[in-house]
C-alpha cells in the first residue's frame, strides 16, 4: 500500500511537471505574439552646414510596418537614419520608441535595433562565420555555431563560412552584414541603402527577409534611391526627400 501510495505521488508530480512545462510555453508564444512595438517621429529637421536638408518629418510605425525613406543622393536619407539611429542629433524634432524619447533611454533603444549602414562594415581578415561571431559579441550575445550558420544559409553563404570575408565579392560581404542583422534578434531594423552591390538572387533574399521580418512583429525602416517589391506590402509606407 505504501508503495503504491508513493508511486502515486510520483505520477501525479509528474503530471503537474509537465502541466506547467505545457502552460509556461504557451505562456511564452503569447508574450511573444503579443508584443507591440512603436515607433514616432515628430517635427525632424535636419541641417548640414548653412543648408536645410529636410525638416517636418513625421511618421508613426507599429509592429510589422516598415517605412522607406525615397531621395536621391544628398536628399539627406543617411541622415535621417542617422538621426533615427541616435548618432546624430536632429536640429529640432523628437524620436520616440516605445512611447518614451529615445534621449531618455538611449542605452535601452540601442539594445533594441540593429543598424546595418551604406558599407556593409564587415572585417575583411575574418571569416562571415568569425564576423557574425564577433559582432554578437559586441551586442553581448553568445551564439552558438549552428545558429551562426543557420543564419548564414539563410543568406546564401553556406559553404563559405570559413573563406576570409575579403576573397568573397562585395554582393557576399553585404550577406554576412545580413547574416548579422537576422542574429541580431532585435525588433527595430535600420538600413542604408541596403541593395547595394545585391545581384538579383540577394535582392530576393533580403526582400524575403524583409518580409518574415515583418510577419514577425518587427519594424523595419531603409533607406534607397531605388524602388523596392516592400512598397507593396501592406504595412510599408514611403517618405520623399527632396534635394
Amino acid at each position: 500500500m505504501i508503495y503504491t501510495l508513493i508511486m502515486s505521488i510520483i505520477a501525479n508530480a509528474i503530471t503537474f511537471r509537465e502541466e506547467f512545462a505545457l502552460k509556461s510555453r504557451q505562456l511564452k508564444t503569447i508574450d511573444i505574439m503579443t508584443n507591440t512595438y512603436t515607433l514616432q517621429s515628430q517635427s525632424l529637421s535636419c541641417e548640414r552646414g548653412d543648408r536645410l536638408l529636410f525638416s517636418d518629418i513625421n511618421f508613426s510605425l507599429k509592429s510589422s510596418e516598415g517605412l522607406h525613406i525615397v531621395g536621391a543622393n544628398g536628399s539627406g536619407k543617411t541622415s535621417l537614419l542617422r538621426i533615427l539611429a541616435g548618432l546624430a542629433e536632429p536640429e529640432s524634432g523628437v524620436i520616440s520608441y516605445q512611447g518614451k524619447d529615445i534621449k531618455s533611454s538611449r542605452q535601452a533603444y540601442a539594445a533594441n535595433f540593429c543598424f546595418v549602414g551604406h558599407a556593409a562594415g564587415v572585417n575583411k581578415q575574418l571569416s562571415p562565420r568569425e564576423n557574425c561571431q564577433f559582432m554578437m559579441q559586441a551586442r553581448g550575445k553568445k551564439l552558438t555555431i549552428q545558429s551562426i550558420d543557420k543564419a548564414l544559409e539563410q543568406v546564401e553563404l553556406l559553404g563559405f563560412e570559413e573563406e576570409m570575408a575579403g576573397t568573397l565579392s562585395a554582393g557576399q560581404q553585404r550577406r554576412i552584414a545580413l547574416a548579422q542583422l537576422l542574429l541580431s534578434d532585435t525588433p527595430l531594423w535600420l538600413l542604408d541603402e541596403p541593395y547595394t552591390a545585391l545581384d538579383r538572387l540577394g535582392i530576393e533574399i533580403l526582400d524575403t527577409i524583409f518580409t518574415e521580418h515583418l510577419n514577425k512583429q518587427g519594424l523595419l525602416i531603409f533607406a534607397s534611391h531605388q524602388d523596392s517589391a516592400l512598397d507593396s506590402y501592406a504595412g510599408v509606407k514611403k517618405i520623399h526627400l527632396q534635394k
